[in-house]
């Protein structure tokens, strides 16, 4: 089984898993590598939701980092994660959209939390699907530190968006 496909089978197992409630909904998303922008996601966001993304590249790019943009809203703020899971509360309402900015494909996993991330994070922990992934995530919620090699450009970060394809 390929890697995309692993990851795909692994992720749909944790969302349907999960303790009832935990989850209020989830989406999963294949980005192609020539196609860098705005991708719509099936999630409409409110304000003070809380939300992360799992994702893997495909190809030369399996093993690395995958740098994934996200705004909720056409002209919703950027926020850029520098590794393969992020969290974050929407500061807006609106469409969750995703893009990477490298030329690379990648698989993306989301979860819209009924809850604070963290609290839903521990309870998906050991539910033997993506834990590595998910361990990762709760372990950079509590220490909030950017990850090796990662510098922190504070003049780009963050950003409004001006439009974007499908808005």
């Amino acid at each position: 089984m390929s890697r995309e496909r692993s990851f795909r089978s692994r992720f749909f197992g944790l969302a349907s898993r999960a303790p009832q409630g935990v989850i209020r909904s989830w989406c999963f998303l294949e980005l192609i590598a020539a196609d860098r922008h705005w991708t719509q996601t099936d999630l409409d966001l409110n304000a003070g939701d809380w939300v992360t993304t799992l994702a893997i590249g495909h190809g030369n790019q399996a093993d690395g980092a995958i740098p994934l943009w996200m705004r909720v809203g056409c002209k919703g703020t950027i926020m850029r994660s520098p590794r393969n899971t992020y969290s974050f509360l929407a500061g807006e309402s609106g469409v969750l959209q995703l893009m990477t900015p490298m030329n690379i494909g990648v698989s993306i996993g989301v979860l819209l939390w009924n809850g604070p991330t963290l609290r839903g994070l521990k309870q998906i922990a050991r539910l033997g699907e993506l834990d590595e992934m998910v361990d990762a995530e709760i372990d950079r919620i509590r220490n909030e530190e950017p990850p090796e090699r990662w510098r922190y450009d504070r003049l780009l970060d963050p950003v409004r968006s001006g439009s974007g394809s499908g808005c």
